[in-house]
C-alpha cells in the first residue's frame, strides 16, 4: 500500500494527480528535480547541494502561507514533481511556481496542478491574487499561464535573464 492511500497525506486531489506534504522520504525524488538540466533549463540550473538542503527543510516544516506539495500520479503513485506558492520576490504577494519532470511534459498535468493550486490560493486560503514568474525565452511555460488566464503585468531582468511576471487576480473578490 502506498503512503499517500491512508489519506491523512493527501492534501489536494485532481482526476489524475495526488498533491501531497513533502515528507524525508521524497528527499532522493525532489533532489534529483533539483539537479535535472532540463527541468532546471529555466530555473537557474541545478540547485547548489547546501541550498538545496535549506530549501528541502523548508518544504518539510512550511510557515504558513508559504507551501509545498509534491506532485504524484494517482495511479502509480509516481513522482512527477513539485508545485508551491511561496512569498514573492516583492514581499507582498505570493507566487505559484511548478516543476515537473520531463516525462509529464506536454500531457497537461502542468495545467491540472496550477489550476487546483489557484483554486486552493482563491477558495482555500484566501489570496486575491497570484502571480508567476518565468523567463522570456520559457514560451511552454507563457503558454500555459495565459491558458490559465494569467496576464502578463511587467517583465524584468533577475537572475541574469528577462523575466514575465503574470498576475491572476480573483474575480470573486
Amino acid at each position: 500500500m502506498s503512503r499517500y492511500t491512508t489519506g491523512t497525506l493527501i492534501i489536494m486531489q485532481t482526476a489524475r494527480i495526488s498533491l501531497v506534504q513533502p515528507l524525508q522520504d521524497d528527499y532522493d525524488d525532489i533532489l534529483s528535480l533539483h539537479n535535472h538540466d532540463e527541468v532546471r533549463k529555466y530555473l537557474g540550473g541545478p540547485v547548489v547541494s547546501k541550498d538545496f538542503e535549506r530549501s528541502f527543510q523548508n518544504m518539510l516544516s512550511p510557515k504558513k502561507p508559504n507551501m509545498h506539495w509534491v506532485v504524484r500520479n494517482i495511479e502509480s503513485d509516481a513522482f512527477m514533481g513539485l508545485v508551491s506558492i511561496d512569498e514573492y520576490h516583492d514581499g507582498k504577494r505570493y507566487e505559484m511556481s511548478y516543476q515537473l519532470l520531463p516525462g509529464y511534459w506536454g500531457k497537461g498535468y502542468a495545467q491540472e496542478v496550477c489550476k487546483r493550486i489557484i483554486e486552493y490560493a482563491f477558495n482555500e486560503a484566501g489570496f486575491d491574487q497570484i502571480v508567476s514568474e518565468t523567463q522570456m525565452r520559457n514560451e511552454s511555460s507563457i503558454n500555459l499561464l495565459e491558458r490559465l488566464g494569467m496576464k502578463l503585468e511587467s517583465t524584468v531582468e533577475r537572475f541574469g535573464e528577462q523575466q514575465a511576471v503574470y498576475v491572476l487576480k480573483d474575480t470573486n473578490s
